[in-house]
């Protein structure tokens, strides 16, 4: 059973990327207001999670739309953040943190250490990373 969802669907670049971060922690903030570490979790993986697919999957095509869900439920919260680029292989026991003069790389370990679960699921049209964080 969920405790609420909440969808949405944007186009445009960076700064509505750092604004859905935001409302996303907002949302949690309100819903749940004495985790208020999760909350900032949530942010940061948000951010991370929009920024691949601005970058990498829509090739910075502010016109594409990004679309993302979050579902809390009793004992979890899930992230999911669609995409519609070719897509690509997902090991989480790959993921390292890249080098420190790397400019890239970073997202996936991040999200990887924030939460309890990350998946990435191939699609014939779209394309989704999956967050799931245990409460």
């Amino acid at each position: 059973m969920d405790i609420f969802r909440a969808e949405m669907t944007f186009a445009g670049g960076l700064e509505m990327i750092r604004a859905f971060g935001m409302a996303s922690r907002d949302l949690l903030a309100r819903v749940w207001p004495h985790r208020e570490k999760l909350a900032d979790d949530l942010e940061l993986c948000m951010i991370e999670g929009l920024s691949n697919v601005f970058f990498h999957a829509h090739n910075r095509d502010t016109k594409k739309g990004i679309r993302f869900e979050i579902i809390g439920q009793p004992k979890k919260l899930i992230v999911r953040i669609y995409d519609s680029g070719a897509g690509f292989s997902f090991d989480r026991s790959k993921i390292e943190l890249p080098d420190f003069q790397s400019e890239n790389g970073r997202g996936l370990y991040i999200i990887s250490q924030l939460m309890d679960s990350v998946s990435y699921h191939s699609g014939h049209k779209s394309n989704y990373l999956e967050m799931v964080k245990k409460l």
